[in-house]
């Protein structure tokens, strides 16, 4: 299965989450309430779980490349599971029903993480010149 295949799926996935949720709501006439949680990162990560910073943090400490889909300019959104649970406890102690994004409003670019991590770890991450190949993974670019 392709990359976005798994996108859109999981994509889906979670639309029909959130409708059984309010279908449930209203059949019921229960409380509900619907996170739309960012990339999260802290400990007990699993480094083998396919996801951005998992695979960024993982490649670092193997020594390899890290891979970049795309030339790098797509952003994203990370934050600490500690802000994830205290985003959490919020929304589930209030009365708002409509979904809520719980992460960091700030965004960066997916290639300007590839570099922080490499900076955290430069010894381990080779400089390559990031080219985009059609979708195909192309390793980090730094600049020095």
């Amino acid at each position: 299965m392709t990359q976005l295949r798994r996108v859109l799926w999981a994509d889906e996935g979670k639309r029909v989450a959130e409708t059984m949720c309010y279908a449930y709501q209203k059949q019921q006439g229960v409380q509900v309430r619907v996170a739309r949680i960012f990339n999260t990162y802290g400990p007990r990560m699993n480094l083998n779980d396919g996801r951005v910073v998992s695979n960024f943090i993982r490649q670092a400490l193997l020594g390899e490349d890290i891979t970049i889909y795309g030339d790098g300019k797509q952003t994203r959104s990370f934050q600490y599971v500690a802000d994830l649970v205290a985003g959490l406890i919020a929304l589930m102690n209030s009365n708002y029903s409509l979904p809520v994004n719980i992460g960091n409003p700030e965004e960066r670019t997916i290639l300007d993480f590839a570099k922080y991590i490499q900076t955290e770890n430069p010894d381990q991450v080779q400089d390559r010149a990031l080219a985009s190949r059609g979708g195909r993974p192309s390793p980090a670019t730094t600049q020095h």
